[in-house]
């Protein structure tokens, strides 16, 4: 399976199963990639839309899916025609496209697990991190999350940012016996970092 396809496979998943920004994501990685492509257009269109009205961007997809089997550019016309009467115009969407060249940078708030797909769609935490470091922020809620994520930063040497981010973490979770262990894991390392700077 080519890289195309394998992102193509992960963007229909990810919007079947509600993740919108992740959807987004990966049909915005093919469209910048196939520009003059309507079908990556029409499906980054109904991430946007979904986004605001689920059921409208579920219904609209469903019909897309189920017209492209019978006739491909008449399906391609009649669910734009569908979509700008639903929308009124196009000009707030293709604000929106313009943006594709940089979609990660397009999204101000994802949640650890949408980081985690787009990790796993780069294969590199490293690559990830830096993509969404100085725009976007990650949400998250769950403790062991939370560990994992410090754990990664401490591993790709991120030091500095995972004590900033244990210091502006949830208050229970500073006070974890995890949390407290990786803390003092970091001072030691930020610790030597400092030494070996002397």
């Amino acid at each position: 399976m080519d890289n195309m396809t394998q992102h193509l496979k992960k963007a229909e998943e990810a919007f079947i199963n509600g993740q919108y920004r992740v959807a987004m994501l990966y049909y915005g990685n093919l469209l910048t990639a196939n520009p003059s492509n309507k079908e990556y257009y029409i499906k980054v269109i109904l991430c946007d839309i979904a986004l605001e009205d689920e059921q409208k961007a579920q219904a609209l997809f469903d019909y897309f899916t189920l017209e492209k089997e019978k006739d491909y550019f008449n399906a391609i016309n009649s669910t734009l025609d569908i979509i700008e009467a639903y929308d009124g115009n196009l000009d707030k969407l293709n604000r929106l496209l313009s943006k594709l060249n940089m979609p990660v940078e397009a999204i101000e708030a994802i949640t650890y697990d949408d980081f985690k797909a787009i990790v796993d769609s780069k294969k590199s935490f490293t690559e990830a991190f830096e993509d969404i470091i100085y725009s976007t922020k990650v949400i998250i809620t769950q403790k062991d999350d939370f560990v994992d994520f410090i754990k990664n930063l401490i591993d790709n040497n991120y030091y500095d940012t995972a004590y900033n981010y244990i210091e502006n973490s949830i208050p229970t979770f500073s006070f974890d016996p995890q949390i407290q262990e990786l803390t003092k894991e970091l001072k030691d390392k930020l610790g030597h970092n400092e030494n070996q700077n002397r």
